[in-house]
């Protein structure tokens, strides 16, 4: 009896986290490594901004604060999911 409530919360916890092939179809697989990593980075920060607290707050202030696609994908991940979090149901 453990065993499928431990699998379905797996499976759940295992879907709250951005990969790189869901930025791929977000934005494209033809954009710079690094604005795919801003994007992930940002987006699952911009859901915990938006409290929902499965996901984890993740910035590399270095890259953020050196490299221009890193920086320019965060911003836009973080709008992004921050957003569409953020929408109201009616």
């Amino acid at each position: 009896m453990k065993t499928p409530i431990i699998i379905f919360c797996f499976l759940i916890l295992s879907g709250c986290a951005t990969t790189i092939s869901d930025v791929d179809n977000y934005v494209g697989a033809d954009q710079p490594k690094e604005y795919k990593i801003g994007y992930k980075e940002g987006c699952d920060s911009g859901y915990r901004d938006a409290s929902n607290f499965y996901y984890k707050f993740k910035k590399d202030v270095r890259k953020y604060s050196q490299d221009d696609f890193y920086r320019q994908g965060w911003n836009d991940g973080h709008l992004s999911c921050f957003t569409s979090y953020n929408q109201p149901t009616y």
